[in-house]
């Protein structure tokens, strides 16, 4: 391939494998969300964040402390490096309940895709408020973890009237700015707050305030070692974070440049993608209803795909290394075949190869890798000439590698000599027909 191919293959890959170690947003939340009850139990007192004027804000700094910040797992007190006011959460209750939104699920399957714990069902703590008023600021830092267990961050900023104190996130030379002040502000007649989830190990900074009061929640993320529950139906269903929309803009412009290659399937052909998550596979269940469940960057990849306009399915791929005729002159072939349901082997015929039973019964797909031979199939006779057959196969090229998350492992009777057990391992990718003439929109 060429460098300039190899350049639009690599921008694919890695909107889709190099995620950001953030996830971030706004959210449409009740107003009662937005209530805080905070003080003494002889002096308490409570505060709308999505309509509060300036003085019951300063009432609110007034009973906040100085912020501190961790060193060596100590708390020190040092308003050079930060200027913030703090409520430990024994001081205030909010009526912000974020789990009801969904977040929590989605900050799991889009955040911690990357590193290998989506897997995993994760707890949240709420951790303190603080109130930056003009002129406080937090320098750079890194968190200090709380537990071993702890992986990252939730920021919570509300809809209060504030300019500056944006927060920015930097990670091997990159950097994001989150400000979302003048955004919030423009939300008051359906109030949003603004969110962002982060590893602990990312430095992060929240530049000065020039004006106004940032009011913000902090939450603590854990792992709680229990496999993640699926999302129960019915709950409240978040819309699509913001990061992940941009994520799925640089993926939608890289994959519009590959499609657009001459050289990408030039006969055209199927474009593949190794699936990144692990899913529950039921042979009850419809293949293809298994696209509304994916998640993170698969998900991505079939949201970019129908924004696109591309006919896209999951597939089951087997692979069985066979010969094609019991002739020592044939070569020995791995031929792949790929269907779009899951195969039903209670039925299966025994006296015919497995793969002959996936293209007859289930309009099962030989596939070969692009720019691969064609399979070639060579049968001699002693009264006339060899004969040569092509076999129809589609040329198949793997934009991320496929992986052996989801495999369907199918058991049957093979009679040969003796009847035995054998075994066939589907593996799940998602696959995009690629027609030349017939590509992404250029535009």
């Amino acid at each position: 391939m060429s460098q300039d191919f190899d350049a639009k293959l690599s921008a694919v890959k890695e909107a889709i494998l190099k995620r950001p170690p953030f996830v971030s947003g706004t959210l449409g939340v009740s107003d009662v969300d937005l209530k805080l009850y905070y003080g003494d139990v002889d002096d308490a007192r409570c505060i709308n964040l999505g309509h509060a004027t300036p003085d019951r804000l300063d009432a609110l700094t007034s009973v906040c402390q100085p912020a501190t910040f961790g060193v060596n797992q100590r708390d020190v007190l040092d308003e050079t490096y930060r200027k913030a006011g703090n409520l430990d959460i024994s001081m205030f209750a909010s009526l912000l309940k974020v789990e009801k939104y969904g977040l929590i699920d989605t900050i799991r399957d889009q955040l911690l895709q990357e590193r290998g714990e989506s897997t995993q069902q994760i707890s949240y703590e709420l951790y303190k408020l603080n109130v930056y008023d003009r002129d406080s600021f937090f320098k750079p830092h890194k968190d200090t973890p709380r537990s071993d267990k702890m992986f990252g961050s939730l920021v919570v900023i509300f809809p209060t009237p504030h300019e500056g104190g944006a927060l920015v996130l930097r990670e091997d030379g990159r950097e994001w700015t989150f400000d979302y002040a003048a955004e919030l502000a423009a939300s008051s007649d359906s109030p949003n707050i603004a969110y962002v989830a982060f590893f602990g190990d990312i430095e992060h900074e929240v530049r000065p305030v020039t004006s106004g009061h940032r009011v913000t929640l902090t939450y603590n993320l854990y792992f709680d070692g229990a496999p993640a529950a699926r999302r129960m139906q019915g709950s409240a269903a978040m819309t699509v974070p913001r990061s992940v929309e941009d994520g799925d803009a640089r993926l939608a412009v890289a994959l519009r440049e590959l499609l657009q290659d001459p050289t990408l399937l030039p006969q055209g052909g199927l474009l593949a993608f190794g699936l990144r998550f692990m899913y529950p596979l039921k042979h009850e269940a419809p293949l293809q209803d298994m696209v509304a469940h994916m998640k993170g960057s698969d998900a991505m990849v079939v949201r970019v795909c129908q924004m696109l306009g591309l006919d896209g399915r999951l597939g089951l791929v087997y692979a069985e290394e066979t010969w094609c005729l019991p002739y020592d002159n044939n070569p020995r072939y791995d031929i792949s075949i790929v269907v779009d349901r899951f195969v039903d082997t209670e039925y299966a015929d025994d006296e015919r190869p497995f793969y002959e039973q996936l293209l007859r019964e289930y309009g099962g797909e030989r596939v070969r890798d692009m720019g691969s031979k064609l399979l070639e199939l060579e049968t001699r006779y002693a009264y006339k000439p060899n004969v040569k057959e092509i076999l129809p196969s589609t040329e198949v090229f793997w934009a991320t590698e496929l992986t052996k998350m989801n495999t369907v492992k199918e058991t049957f009777l093979a009679f040969g000599n003796q009847a035995d057990l054998e075994h066939q391992y589907g593996h799940l990718a998602y696959f995009v027909q690629v027609k030349r003439g017939a590509q992404a929109p250029a535009a």
